[in-house]
């Protein structure tokens, strides 16, 4: 059985957020994004790139869909 939900995670606070960025997330995100770059390099791969772009946000701020 599948179930769809509707609701939105919470978001932890701000500053959370902001130190995570400062100290991860500023070295991670490039890291991810060339990693993303990397893997779309083939054309089979390509759905996992687009996820990979999708996703930047929540690894370099830890920001929730």
């Amino acid at each position: 059985m599948t179930v769809l939900s509707n609701e939105h995670t919470a978001q932890l606070p701000m500053w959370q957020r902001a130190l995570y960025f400062l100290f991860v997330g500023s070295w991670v995100g490039p890291i991810w994004i060339a990693l993303a770059y990397v893997v779309g390099l083939g054309i089979i791969t390509l759905p996992l790139t687009i996820w990979m772009f999708d996703r930047i946000g929540g690894v370099m701020t830890l920001h929730r869909h």
